[in-house]
């Protein structure tokens, strides 16, 4: 998997898609941005993806884009 460098919380992603997000105690999880909302935390890329259509304004958090 290849990841870009992260990106500051109150910057949103260019496309929609799956990303890995830092929380704040250090460790990650995946989040899927629809363009407008962020989805629940996932463990996984997958879980994210389908959970995709439970965007709601969630606490925006550092991101970076993945690559599988």
């Amino acid at each position: 998997m290849s990841v870009t460098q992260w990106f500051l919380a109150d910057v949103c992603p260019e496309h929609t898609g799956v990303y890995e997000v830092k929380m704040d105690y250090g460790s990650t999880l995946f989040r899927y941005w629809d363009g407008f909302f962020w989805s629940s935390l996932a463990t996984s890329v997958d879980s994210a993806y389908l959970n995709r259509y439970i965007a709601t304004k969630y606490r925006a958090l550092p991101w970076r884009g993945i690559a599988i």
